[in-house]
């Protein structure tokens, strides 16, 4: 079972779902291809995942999500402000696949700061995920970067 955050249009959604998923839960406000929404794997939340959270709760799935992946676009600290507030709903060892966005504007002329907003949002991430890492991704535009990780196991639920 799957998370997807940030899901619209649906390329991870896809991909997971085609790669054996039995559920994916894809959380996005946005629409879904409809190529997407056709698979039987899947499942589209449309809405906020601050919305989803509590709903996935009361439909029984915490601890039982295998793989969290979010492309959502947002700075790194809210991805892993929002990854957090998910932890509950993961099982330990999980997959974690967050994509860091540089949101700032003129990014060149920012780049230190786009840096230490990474490495403060992996600095974070690590109160619950062990093994991160930074990678680039083929599909990562410059402007983009993949943390990687797996959840703690037995870790404190927030």
């Amino acid at each position: 079972t799957a998370l997807d955050v940030g899901s619209s249009p649906g390329g991870w959604t896809s991909y997971l779902a085609q790669a054996g998923c039995a559920k994916v839960w894809s959380v996005d406000p946005g629409l879904l291809d409809p190529g997407v929404l056709a698979l039987p794997a899947v499942e589209h939340l449309k809405m906020k995942i601050e919305d989803a959270l509590p709903l996935l709760t009361r439909k029984g799935v915490a601890g039982t999500i295998g793989l969290y992946c979010c492309d959502m676009n947002a700075p790194p600290a809210q991805a892993v402000k929002l990854f957090l507030r998910a932890v509950p709903l993961l099982r330990p060892g999980a997959a974690v696949v967050l994509t860091f966005k540089n949101t700032l504007h003129n990014p060149r002329a920012k780049r230190a700061e786009w840096e230490a907003d990474v490495a403060a949002g992996v600095e974070v991430m690590g109160e619950a995920v062990e093994g991160v890492r930074v990678v680039q991704l083929f599909a990562n535009t410059p402007r983009e970067c993949t943390v990687l990780g797996r959840v703690i196991r037995g870790i404190p639920q927030r």
